[in-house]
């Protein structure tokens, strides 16, 4: 708590604001959110909870360092509150930029390991409407398990990370599927959410922060692309947080 109090201090956030980000960053259908909370649980016991993160170049973090890739940003945030628990995080960026469904959807296993407790997708701009591979995807890391139990479970972020200038209008509501993320006209959200799948929105968690009013979003994402600052060092902040 002190970890996710110290992060929305850092964006002069309130104190109530993260239950808002949880509520409109995550959605399952069919007990997927359950299933999540028990992988991340199953990883803690273990003493290591283990995430893989593949997608395209956005995932990979071109433009900047490896490092200051959002699963990398991620990881040292929330590996800095395992450990106040003794739990180490192993997180892993598989992403590479502009490669499409396949191979990589029926090569899962092989990129990400069958050792995970959650697997996140980030191939939105690349993937394919209607295309099955996403079923080779969530199927192949669900056989590779020892039992289905003990299948990761899997992350579908959503597309629209980009922020016009222009603010939207009415509220951003969850779409009742995603053609790139669907085969067979099934939603693979809702299709393996007894497997723990679920859905990330990127696009609607900007727009909440910036309605909030967070300054760095207030002219939209576009200087965001344009940063001066691409490719130079990390900045101290950037760096493994204390608590």
């Amino acid at each position: 708590d002190a970890h996710r109090k110290r992060i929305r201090a850092h964006y002069g956030l309130g104190d109530d604001f993260a239950q808002t980000i949880d509520a409109m960053v995550f959605e399952a259908a069919g007990g997927g959110l359950d299933r999540l909370k028990a992988a991340l649980l199953r990883g803690v016991a273990r003493g290591e909870v283990r995430v893989a993160q593949l997608g395209i170049s956005t995932t990979a973090g071109h433009d900047i360092y490896h490092n200051e890739s959002f699963p990398h940003v991620f990881g040292r945030h929330f590996g800095a509150v395992l450990r106040t628990a003794g739990v180490d995080l192993r997180m892993r960026n598989h992403a590479v930029g502009g490669f499409g469904s396949m191979p990589s959807h029926a090569c899962v296993v092989t990129m990400a390991g069958a050792d995970n407790d959650v697997v996140a997708w980030d191939y939105q701009m690349m993937a394919d409407r209607g295309s099955c591979a996403v079923e080779h995807f969530a199927r192949g890391l669900a056989a590779a398990a020892p039992s289905l139990a003990d299948a990761p479970a899997t992350l579908w972020w959503q597309g629209a990370v980009w922020l016009p200038k222009d603010e939207e209008k009415g509220e951003r509501r969850w779409a009742a599927g995603n053609a790139k993320q669907s085969c067979g006209n099934k939603w693979i959200v809702q299709a393996y959410a007894s497997l723990g799948a679920h859905a990330g929105d990127f696009g609607g968690l900007l727009s909440r922060l910036r309605r909030a009013g967070l300054p760095l979003l207030q002219k939209g994402t576009d200087p965001l692309y344009m940063d001066p600052d691409k490719g130079k060092p990390p900045a101290a902040d950037m760096s493994e947080p204390e608590l």
